[in-house]
């Protein structure tokens, strides 16, 4: 078990104000918010897009690729989500990155800190719920050795494909059965023959 300050950068991103239009107005750099943590392994969806002026004149920090991000806060607090491409992010989330990729594999440091939401969720007994990037940092992971990471990273990811090709194949063949049974139930219903 090692802390999480121990193996990781931790940081939350920030938000340029909304009313200074040349923040936001033609942005072009991605800027994400806590809905985009939904225990899913990659991120989809962009909040917003912000401008160069507004990451400059906000606490808002461009994350890498395999970054891991954490909801601080409210409805998604404790999901998580495994950033892809470049983006910043709002100050409601956590951003973690392996300090030394030889001994942290960032695709297991996604997977290792889904296993963390119900810690976030204690946060919440006595009303609204908010994290902070000090329990973040004080949280501990399993950390095998980096071979055994990759091998539980990559089973992972298979079944985390599977599970992603059911939930949007299945509604897909579903359909296709229905009018399958449409078309039958017609034939047979009109007495014309197949």
């Amino acid at each position: 078990m090692v802390k999480i300050d121990d193996i990781c950068s931790v940081e939350s991103g920030g938000t340029p104000s909304k009313k200074v239009p040349e923040y936001w107005t033609n942005g072009t750099i991605k800027w994400l918010g806590s809905s985009v943590c939904q225990n899913k392994k990659n991120v989809d969806d962009v909040t917003d897009y912000i401008t160069e002026a507004g990451l400059n004149h906000s606490s808002a920090k461009i994350q890498q690729p395999n970054t891991t991000l954490i909801a601080m806060v409210g409805a998604t607090i404790g999901k998580v989500g495994y950033l892809t491409f470049e983006a910043t992010t709002n100050q409601n989330v956590a951003s973690l990155r392996p300090l030394d990729e030889r001994i942290l594999y960032a695709p297991y440091l996604y997977y290792a800190c889904t296993t963390l939401y119900e810690r976030f969720l204690e946060l919440g007994k006595n009303g609204f719920a908010m994290a902070s990037l000090g329990f973040i940092r004080g949280l501990t992971l399993t950390i095998p050795p980096l071979d055994e990471q990759v091998k539980v990273a990559g089973i992972l990811d298979k079944f985390e494909k599977l599970c992603s090709d059911l939930s949007e194949g299945l509604p897909a063949e579903i359909e296709a059965r229905n009018k399958q049974y449409e078309y039958y139930r017609d034939k047979l219903l009109t007495l014309k023959e197949l």
